[in-house]
C-alpha cells in the first residue's frame, strides 16, 4: 500500500464507478465568491476549523463537503485573517447546493471505530469512507508493533 494519497484520483476513481465526483479546479470555477473569502483566511488555521467539525458526529453525514473545505482552504487561503464560526458557516453552506453536496449521502455506519494493538486501543473517524477501519487495522497493527514510543 503506498502511503501517497490523492483525492482527485479517489474522485475520479468513485466517479470511473459511476459516483458523482467534484474536483477542485471545478468547484473553485463555479464558486468564485468562496474562493474570494477563504483567500482572506489564514490556510491552515482555516483547514483545522474545517478538520475540527469532521469530528462532529451529526456531521458525519456532510464528511465530503467538510474534506472539500479542508483542501479548498489549503489551497485558496492565503491571508492572515483567524477564522470564525461565521466563515465557517457560511462556507459549508456555500457548497450545499453544489456537486459537493450532491455527494453527500445519510450516515449508514459507526462514526467511530476502534482499532486494537498490542500498545492499546486507537479511534477511527471513518467519516463516510466504507470500511476505513478494516482496511487501516492491519497497517496500524503491524506498524504500531514496531514502534517505540
Amino acid at each position: 500500500m503506498s502511503g501517497d494519497f490523492s483525492l482527485e484520483e479517489a474522485m475520479a476513481a468513485m466517479m470511473a464507478a459511476g459516483t458523482p465526483s467534484a474536483k477542485f479546479g471545478t468547484v473553485a470555477k463555479t464558486n468564485p465568491e468562496l474562493v474570494q473569502r477563504l483567500g482572506d483566511f489564514d490556510p491552515f488555521k482555516l483547514a483545522a476549523v474545517f478538520g475540527a467539525l469532521l469530528t462532529v458526529p451529526e456531521l458525519q453525514a456532510n464528511c465530503v463537503r467538510l474534506e472539500v473545505l479542508v483542501h479548498l482552504a489549503l489551497l485558496m487561503g492565503g491571508g492572515k485573517k483567524k477564522p470564525n464560526s461565521q466563515i465557517a458557516r457560511w462556507a459549508f453552506n456555500a457548497l450545499s447546493a453544489t456537486a459537493v453536496g450532491a455527494l453527500e449521502d445519510p450516515t449508514e455506519d459507526l462514526f467511530v471505530r476502534n482499532i486494537t494493538t498490542s500498545r492499546g486501543n486507537f479511534r477511527v473517524i471513518e467519516g463516510i469512507w466504507e470500511s476505513g477501519t478494516f482496511m487501516s487495522d492491519p497497517r496500524v497493527s503491524s506498524d504500531y508493533g514496531k514502534c517505540s514510543i
